[in-house]
């Protein structure tokens, strides 16, 4: 084989190559290309977030159960709570970022969509609790899938 034609096969076979692989990309990973950021979680990092959301529920489990609070000092409470949870959910997944856990990507953008629902429903006149205490559903929806 000539020169000019070990040329003219390694190009053709680099083109089908490259088209090759972002064809099977657009193929297997549809939607992906719609992330921002990859985000890998280690193992004791996810754990310690997983614990640190679960306490976070609880108090509002507990203050959805207890009602010898004041109103505003309540819906204050169930607020920052649901701050703290949300801020701790997307530090580990969400709607644009794609993480090194399949049931993270699968269900984070759901529970935090769960969670600005139950902020919405606290901020109003008068606060209603329930959405938030309801929260540990959307935990059990990712939970149970394993």
């Amino acid at each position: 084989m000539t020169s000019r034609k070990l040329m003219t096969v390694a190009v053709y076979v680099l083109v089908l190559v490259l088209s090759g692989c972002i064809t099977m990309d657009d193929k297997f990973n549809p939607g992906y290309s719609d992330y921002t950021s990859v985000h890998v979680i280690g193992g004791e990092a996810l754990h310690a977030d997983m614990g640190a959301m679960s306490q976070e529920l609880l108090t509002l489990l507990r203050l959805n159960a207890n009602s010898d609070r004041p109103e505003p000092q309540s819906q204050q409470l169930a607020l920052d709570t649901l701050n703290n949870i949300k801020s701790i959910a997307s530090s580990i997944g969400g709607d644009d970022v794609i993480t090194n856990y399949s049931v993270i990507n699968r269900y984070m953008g759901a529970f935090l969509y769960d969670v600005g629902v139950a902020q919405d429903f606290v901020q109003m006149e008068p606060p209603n609790y329930f959405p938030a205490a309801s929260l540990i559903k959307s935990c059990m929806s990712c939970h149970d899938s394993f």
